[in-house]
């Protein structure tokens, strides 16, 4: 028989316990509507874990975290230092953005709105292509390609304090800068009411793992922890511990709706869909309604009935609705109540 007290992740039954997000609340809250695991389902340490391992990496380094910027209010708490490395958003490279063209930007997670990331630039032998470095980067790059053509290094910042160590770093590997710094006008292009970015992003383990656990919270809360405990699941439970591969399934810009439109997208929705696929469980997960990744959650259902389960977050209106599948695969929502 299974204990009621064991966790779903590590499957240990010494605790302590603690309250599970579904969806990391970085991604919204949903008032008495938020999917919640409670306290005897979740361990204190992989909450912990996963939350810094996982859910931040989510938030904050993930195209999703981008669009959480852009589509969540601005905030006033105090400025997040954590550093992408999975997304990279730039200015286009177009002479309307001047010397701030191709440049890096970043989110500033204090006010959520983009700004100039502190770089240094090395123009190309053509005078036109650039090549960009952040100060982490610079550690691992060649010294020659700046000491040999010192007036095509450039160092650009938003702030003296993100100039210094940058130019410091340069100077220690050969450019000498014959100048001080100068403050630059920003270019018509940035006064508009909207600017474009480029955006190139990397969809990791680490990324993919995270979006997996929010697969397995919600067979939890929908199924049952009992359920998810079962070693039916444990390729996908190591999968998110980071202690086995990934299990089959795939990532795609394909809508989860069969009837939504990947032009037109509603970006302040999350959908999460369970269901069985003849004798498997597969998960399917789409943060505001972009990228869809699809999970094979167990290989062999045994004795399963016909599962089908769909929710939709909507983040902005802070609500969620259950999904009715009917006839000719329409789509009828419903208010959920817990």
């Amino acid at each position: 028989m299974d204990s009621p007290d064991r966790c779903i992740y590590c499957l240990r039954p010494d605790g302590p316990f603690t309250k599970e997000h579904v969806i990391p609340d970085a991604f919204g809250l949903f008032g008495s509507q938020t999917m919640v695991l409670h306290n005897d389902e979740v361990c204190h340490a992989c909450n912990q874990g996963f939350g810094r391992d996982l859910d931040q990496v989510l938030s904050r380094d993930s195209y999703e975290g981008l669009l959480r910027a852009d589509i969540f209010p601005r905030t006033s708490k105090r400025r997040d230092y954590f550093k992408p490395r999975r997304t990279l958003m730039k200015f286009p490279d177009e002479p309307r953005f001047g010397d701030l063209r191709g440049l890096r930007v970043e989110i500033d997670w204090s006010v959520r709105r983009p700004r100039l990331a502190a770089q240094a630039v090395v123009k190309g032998e053509d005078g036109h292509s650039r090549k960009t470095f952040t100060l982490e980067e610079l550690s691992t790059a060649d010294p020659a390609l700046f000491r040999k053509r010192p007036k095509a290094v450039q160092v650009f910042a938003p702030d003296l304090e993100s100039f210094v160590p940058i130019q410091a770093k340069l100077r220690a590997m050969g450019v000498r800068f014959p100048s001080r710094p100068n403050y630059i006008e920003l270019p018509p292009a940035l006064r508009g009411p909207s600017v474009t970015f480029e955006i190139d992003g990397t969809i990791d383990t680490r990324v993919l793992r995270a979006i997996g656990k929010i697969a397995f919270n919600y067979l939890a809360f929908t199924e049952g922890p009992q359920r998810v405990r079962s070693d039916t699941f444990s390729e996908m439970r190591l999968f998110v511990r980071g202690e086995g591969p990934a299990p089959a399934g795939h990532v795609s810009l394909d809508p989860i709706f069969l009837d939504a439109k990947r032009a037109r997208p509603t970006h302040s929705m999350h959908i999460i869909l369970i269901e069985r696929r003849q004798q498997e469980i597969w998960a399917s997960v789409s943060l505001f309604n972009t990228f869809s990744y699809h999970f094979r959650m167990s290989r062999d259902t045994i004795i399963w009935y016909a599962l089908r389960t769909v929710h939709t977050f909507d983040a902005v209106k802070k609500s969620v609705h259950k999904v009715t599948p009917v006839p000719k695969a329409l789509w009828v929502p419903r208010i959920y109540t817990p």
